[in-house]
């Protein structure tokens, strides 16, 4: 049983790589920063939504988002408009060239999913689902359980950054586990 399970945990890792390189390079194909794509296709479906409405939706930085809205505005793919009710609150849109690179981007990472459910039945997609969403749920402690995708790699990466960080799970006397 451990060693099943220690294979499982091999192949999810193996995974979650290996669909991170896929997904990087059909981003750079299409022309855009992975991070970004959230952004787009909120402001595609939130016409009007300010940064703030970004930013709560994504649960990210304020600042990140700013940062993010300027290059995309730069590159031609969205555009801040005043706001008509608050002048000091920007709203904003999609571009048309936004929303080619939109359909672009979820045609490549439609091929991707495609490409990484090949061969499997509409019965063990449905299987596959239930135990990936039981494999979170029991990962997530109650700090991370409701945290959106973006929020856990913003937490990851400072985890990875802060130099103190203890890992949650451990104590100052525990030793981490290692894998003979």
């Amino acid at each position: 049983m451990e060693k099943t399970s220690m294979e499982i945990s091999h192949n999810l890792n193996r995974i979650s790589i290996l669909q991170r390189i896929a997904s990087q390079k059909a981003s750079a194909k299409a022309g855009i920063y992975i991070g970004q794509l959230p952004l787009l296709g909120y402001v595609a479906h939130h016409p009007g939504c300010t940064q703030r409405d970004v930013a709560a939706h994504l649960q990210v930085s304020a600042p990140n988002i700013t940062a993010m809205v300027k290059r995309m505005v730069r590159a031609g793919l969205m555009e801040k408009q005043v706001g008509a009710e608050n002048l000091r609150c920007n709203s904003l849109f999609i571009t048309p060239q936004g929303k080619e690179m939109l359909k672009r981007s979820v045609e490549v990472f439609t091929e991707i999913d495609r490409m990484l459910f090949a061969g499997f039945s509409e019965q063990e997609l449905l299987q596959l689902h239930a135990f990936t969403t039981r494999l979170v749920e029991n990962a997530a402690s109650k700090e991370y359980r409701d945290a959106s995708h973006f929020a856990l790699i913003a937490m990851l990466k400072k985890m990875e950054n802060d130099s103190d960080a203890q890992l949650p799970y451990l104590s100052q006397e525990q030793e981490v586990p290692t894998v003979d």
